[in-house]
């Protein structure tokens, strides 16, 4: 009987030592991250483009961000970049209506200068963030966006309007004029071609 007793023991003892490795290997396994990675591209579009580049502006520039709410505390981040913006004429707007010929003067009417493409560095970028306790488990449980998503949505907008402010953007009469610097040029080439004397304007 003592004999039998002592297998069972070990029987058992044998049994709860084969669960405690499956449980720790189980536990192992459900903290231990596992990571796919794949790559699909996918051309989406393909559009031929007639962009007149005139002027790159790069700048530096700082946004602000800040929410208070009495019972949570704050949300505040700021985000430091470097940025250039592409402008110029996108010359498909040009129209057979936008060249004009009286006597032998050609007249060009330009289409109106805008920003034709806008690149923040990525590199240069430093975000700095800070909020309460309570805002975090908020963001948690709420449909709010990282206070990092919202300093990049605002990047766009608040880079144009500082451009603006501090006149960095070329006008329209200051790209005219420095087309117009270009027609002794043109106009050679219509004289190599044989054709009466042309005076040609951008307008």
């Amino acid at each position: 009987m003592k004999l039998l007793r002592s297998i069972w023991k070990l029987f058992l003892g044998v049994l709860v030592v084969i669960g405690l490795i499956m449980v720790a290997g189980f536990g192992y396994k459900a903290f231990t991250w596992t990571r796919a990675h794949s790559e699909v591209l996918r051309i989406l579009e393909s559009e031929a483009m007639l962009f007149l580049v005139t002027d790159k502006v790069t700048t530096q520039v700082v946004v602000e961000f800040e929410e208070n709410n009495v019972l949570l505390g704050s949300r505040e981040g700021l985000l430091v970049a470097t940025v250039s913006f592409y402008y110029g004429m996108d010359m498909d707007e040009l129209t057979p209506e936008s060249i004009v010929r009286e006597g032998n003067t050609i007249l060009i009417t330009l289409p109106e200068p805008k920003e034709l493409s806008f690149e923040p560095d990525l590199e240069t970028m430093e975000f700095i963030t800070s909020q309460s306790f309570y805002t975090k488990i908020y963001d948690m449980l709420s449909s709010n966006e990282e206070i990092e998503v919202e300093l990049l949505k605002m990047l766009h907008e608040h880079a144009s309007e500082f451009a603006q402010s501090e006149e960095l953007l070329p006008t329209r009469e200051s790209l005219v004029e420095r087309m117009n610097n270009y027609t002794p040029m043109i106009e050679s080439q219509f004289s190599i071609l044989g054709v009466s004397p042309i005076t040609v304007v951008f307008q």
